[in-house]
């Protein structure tokens, strides 16, 4: 997205946000606001099977890869929705494996819209830097969630720890060389038994590194099929149906599987409840289709048996433990939320030359230092053995 336009769009978002809240205190199922974000799967194949994804063998979709010509024809048809609605290209696969990502990339870009990606690295060279930066792409996730070769490796099977911290170094030279700071890199761990004694030092060890924000995210179970997550979540089993969290997913994401298929929710990662189809159907009529509209009804009365006939979603999906994932419950309390979203944003936006300035410098002694910085890699093993486990999920 063009820096002039970052300012209009954070506004219009919110003022979106305002319908999307009284949309949900009223328990309506149709939206007159169009969703904030729009997930495209590029693909749904994988070069690894981590411990805490469908790959580890709870897909069954067949693999496959989205047409560059459908998904133009979609885009095509969203054009108005540049200054509202977030592109992100992800799903269950890894994006780079479609040939065409920074063709879908750069057609969404030069309409003006918002481009998120998530990627595990493994295969992130040079040139992939480079061709992402000239796609336009504003926001990179790089998901890696170990910071010693042990439990990286034990989690992300299939992958080189070392490997992909070249990947990373890679990354930020491409960006560096190319001025390319538009592009915002965040770093990402999960917290799990196999890493969370490390987590501080992973926190501490990349802050030094020019990304935008190192988060740590909370373990989740896909609708059931990952043991660790529902093991942490099985007090919540006695709590009656009817009285669990309504989730806002469908109230705010729109989901795209790579063969076109729209799902009620984006994590339905084995197309269980489709809603449409966008080589068949018009995209924001599939956002408030009568099953899209259904969806949500089931989700608000806790009655899910219509929508689970081909398997677990909502009624076994962890996620709507989230706070930020439940739907509002008060209007003064949301609008708060809101109010700190939006000075944040304007922060970002009237400091974004600033910042620029500031992640040339790291960018600068990361590059200069890479040699002793995987070093202090090596060394984390011995200190990660010596500390106790950490509890980030309270």
């Amino acid at each position: 997205m063009k820096f002039e336009d970052m300012a209009e769009f954070e506004l219009r978002i919110q003022l979106d946000r305002l319908s999307y809240i009284d949309a949900l205190l009223k328990r309506k199922t149709y939206c007159d606001f169009p969703p904030r974000k729009i997930y495209i799967e590029p693909t749904n194949i994988c070069n690894l099977k981590c411990v805490h994804c469908v790959h580890n063998g709870a897909l069954t979709r067949p693999a496959g890869h989205m047409s560059l010509g459908s998904y133009k024809g979609m885009i095509e048809q969203i054009k108005p929705l540049r200054l509202h609605t977030k592109i992100q290209f992800t799903g269950v696969g890894e994006p780079f494996i479609n040939k065409n990502l920074f063709d879908m990339i750069k057609y969404a870009s030069d309409y003006g819209f918002f481009t998120l990606m998530n990627t595990n690295a493994t295969i992130l060279t040079k040139e992939r830097a480079e061709k992402l930066i000239d796609s336009g792409l504003d926001y990179l996730h790089v998901s890696i969630d170990g910071i010693t070769r042990e439990s990286y490796e034990s989690i992300r099977i299939g992958g080189d720890f070392y490997k992909v911290i070249e990947n990373i170094f890679t990354l930020f030279e491409a960006r560096y060389e190319k001025k390319g700071y538009h592009l915002a890199v965040i770093l990402g761990i999960i917290n799990q038994r196999r890493n969370q004694k490390e987590v501080q030092l992973f926190t501490e060890y990349f802050e030094r590194f020019p990304f935008h924000h190192v988060v740590v995210g909370e373990l989740f179970n896909h609708m059931g099929a990952i043991d660790e997550a529902n093991i942490a979540y099985m007090g919540k089993k006695a709590i009656q149906q009817k009285d669990y969290p309504a989730c806002n997913t469908p109230w705010d994401l729109l989901s795209f599987n790579c063969d076109g298929s729209a799902v009620g929710c984006n994590y339905d990662f084995d197309n269980r409840y489709v809603i449409g189809n966008f080589t068949e159907d018009k995209v924001l009529d599939i956002w408030n289709s009568e099953k899209m509209q259904y969806f949500r009804k089931c989700v608000l009365e806790r009655e899910y048996g219509e929508i689970e006939k081909n398997g677990p979603l909502c009624s076994t999906c962890t996620i709507k433990w989230q706070k930020t994932y439940q739907i509002p419950t008060g209007f003064h309390e949301e609008v708060a939320r809101m109010e700190d979203y939006l000075v944040r944003a304007v922060k970002r936006t009237a400091f974004h030359r600033t910042r620029n300035e500031e992640f040339r410098g790291k960018e600068e002694y990361i590059l200069s230092n890479r040699d002793s910085l995987i070093k202090e890699l090596n060394n984390l093993d011995n200190a990660c053995k010596t500390l106790q486990p950490l509890n980030l999920n309270g």
